[in-house]
């Protein structure tokens, strides 16, 4: 029997991904977990979501391992999502996790400072029961500049924002070894997997800038060449 390589994510790790910008156009092209799975000889479980955030990353995951048996894990991989974002379960409506792309609670500063819990708190949950795991950064964990508001505190510069993410307790408590492309951003010497894409090569078009089939290729190339 094979191991499982478990995953949960974002839009750019769902299988059943559509573009909302060309709603015509057939994206079933294979996702890099399925890509790294076969690359790995392992059965793949995806539980990832077009939209989600940390908390729908971090709970699925958390709750998929306890109620499965644990020696039958490969690999275990979050590909953690943007910080705003806001996750939250309808009980109402068989239990259906909802998001929004930006919680109104809050501000960029604990935006960061919660990812880096969930981060950490994951780090610390696979250690605990001896789990393999990589923790990987799929988008920028701030918005592109463009889109970096804080709603209540106004525009904040990335430098600000990087700076926030440094001064977390949590920040030197991450271990670099299983989180691939630590500390995460190219100024202080990490990435995520969008830096990892060529901007004219690797996204679906100029307006939707999700990974299109060569852009999946590449990102689990990445991971594996980092296991």
């Amino acid at each position: 029997m094979k191991k499982i390589l478990l995953v949960s994510g974002c839009s750019w790790s769902d299988l059943k991904f559509h573009s909302i910008f060309h709603p015509s156009m057939d994206c079933s092209w294979r996702k890099w977990p399925e890509i790294l799975a076969d690359k790995l000889n392992m059965d793949c479980i995806n539980l990832s979501h077009s939209g989600a955030g940390q908390e729908y990353i971090y709970y699925t995951l958390i709750e998929k391992i306890m109620s499965m048996n644990k020696d039958d894990i490969g690999l275990i991989i979050p590909g953690w999502s943007r910080a705003p974002r806001k996750d939250y379960q309808d009980f109402n409506k068989k239990s259906i996790w909802r998001n929004e792309r930006w919680d109104t609670k809050g501000d960029m500063r604990y935006f960061i400072e919660r990812s880096l819990r969930y981060y950490f708190n994951f780090q610390i949950f696979c250690e605990r029961y001896n789990l393999p795991y990589k923790q990987v950064q799929m988008i920028e964990l701030f918005e592109r500049p463009e889109f970096e508001e804080d709603k209540i505190n106004g525009i904040i510069s990335r430098e600000t924002a990087l700076k926030f993410m440094m001064k977390s307790l949590y920040f030197n408590s991450i271990d670099e070894k299983n989180f691939i492309g630590w500390p995460l951003e190219t100024k202080i010497g990490g990435y995520s997997m969008w830096d990892k894409l060529d901007q004219d090569k690797h996204f679906i078009s100029e307006q939707d800038r999700h990974p299109n089939a060569e852009g999946q290729k590449i990102i689990a190339e990445t991971i594996y060449e980092n296991l």
